[in-house]
C-alpha cells in the first residue's frame, strides 16, 4: 500500500505546465521522469519554439538547462532576449535597434541573469559524441533539461545510424527516469511528410524506430 501511494503521488504530484494550451491539454503537463520528443522539419522553428518554452518555464519558476548542439551559448541567449523583449533577431544581429529596444534588451538580460537557467552551447560542449552529450544531460541538476537536437549527436561509425540513435534514446530516457527530471529532446522529421497531407505522426521522425518507442510524450 505504501509503495502504491508513492506511485500515485508521482502521477498526481507536481506537474510542469508549458503554457501552451493545446500541449498542456493533451499531456496534462509534464511530470518527474517524463521524456518528451519535439519533432519538426529542418528550419521550421524547433529552436524558436524551445526558446519560447524555456521562457515560459522560467516565468513559472522552473529551473532549466538548455543544451544546444547547433548554436553557440551567445546565439541562444540572443534568441531568448529578442523573444522576451519583442525585438527582431535580424535587427539585433545588424545592430539596428532603437534606444527603447536596447533598454528592453538590457532589462531582459538582467532578468535572465536572475533566473535558474544554464545555457550550454556547442562552444561549451566542444564535441557532439554520444558519451559527451549523455554525460552533460546526466550532470544537469535542473528540473527540465532541453536538448536541441538528436540528429546532431554522433554515434560510432561502425554501426548503423538507426541502432546508434536507438541506444542514445534509451540512455536519455534512463537519465530522465533515474534523476526524476523532465528531458525534452528536439528531433527532425523526415522528408516523406512533405509528400502527403495531414499532421505528422511518430513514424515521421527521422531515423524513427527507437525514437518513437522511447518517448513518453
Amino acid at each position: 500500500a505504501y509503495e502504491w501511494r508513492q506511485v500515485v503521488e508521482g502521477w498526481t504530484g507536481r506537474r510542469i505546465r508549458t503554457k501552451f494550451g493545446g500541449l498542456d491539454s493533451l499531456t496534462g503537463g509534464m511530470g518527474d521522469g517524463d521524456f518528451v520528443v519535439i519533432g519538426g522539419r529542418t528550419s521550421h522553428g524547433k529552436t524558436s519554439w524551445l526558446c519560447a518554452l524555456t521562457l515560459n518555464l522560467l516565468e513559472s519558476g522552473v529551473p532549466v538547462d538548455y543544451v544546444t548542439l547547433e548554436e553557440s551559448t551567445a546565439s541562444i541567449l540572443r534568441r531568448l532576449v529578442c523573444n522576451r523583449a519583442l525585438i527582431s533577431i535580424r535587427r539585433m544581429k545588424e545592430g539596428r535597434v532603437s534606444p527603447i529596444e536596447f533598454s528592453a534588451a538590457e532589462d531582459t538580460v538582467k532578468w535572465l541573469q536572475q533566473q535558474p537557467l544554464t545555457i550550454i552551447g556547442i562552444d561549451t560542449v566542444k564535441t557532439m559524441n554520444e558519451e559527451a552529450v549523455v554525460g552533460t544531460m546526466a550532470a544537469s541538476q535542473a528540473a527540465v533539461v532541453i536538448l536541441d537536437h538528436l540528429q546532431q549527436i554522433t554515434t560510432p561509425g561502425r554501426e548503423p545510424r538507426v541502432y546508434g540513435l536507438d541506444r542514445v534514446m534509451k540512455r536519455l530516457q534512463a537519465v530522465a527516469l533515474r534523476s526524476k527530471k523532465v528531458v525534452i529532446l528536439a528531433a527532425q522529421l523526415g522528408r516523406d511528410i512533405d509528400h502527403r497531407k495531414g499532421p505528422p505522426v511518430l513514424a515521421d521522425l527521422r531515423d524513427s524506430g527507437g525514437i518513437e518507442m522511447a518517448a513518453r510524450h
